[in-house]
């Protein structure tokens, strides 16, 4: 299955038509484990930015939701 969402790889092949990908260090060789597409994407999206990413993230914030609109965001998703 995933490292990271767990899906189980019989699941995502029959999902997708693909198998899950060897997730390894392009440097050493290492493997780490089998990552889905989506997780794979986005972990080397976040390798790229991880530095800016964080940054962003510890920046205060500037503006803030009311609760009505916090409530909308947060439901949109689900």
């Amino acid at each position: 299955k995933c490292g990271i969402c767990d899906i189980d790889a019989d699941a995502y092949k029959s999902k997708t038509g693909t198998h899950l990908a060897v997730d390894h260090h392009h440097v050493t060789g290492g493997i780490h484990g089998l990552l889905c597409m989506r997780c794979n994407t986005k972990l080397a999206f976040f390798d790229c930015y991880e530095a800016r990413i964080n940054t962003y993230r510890s920046d205060e914030a500037t503006h803030f939701m009311t609760p009505d609109q916090l409530t909308r965001a947060n439901n949109r998703n689900k």
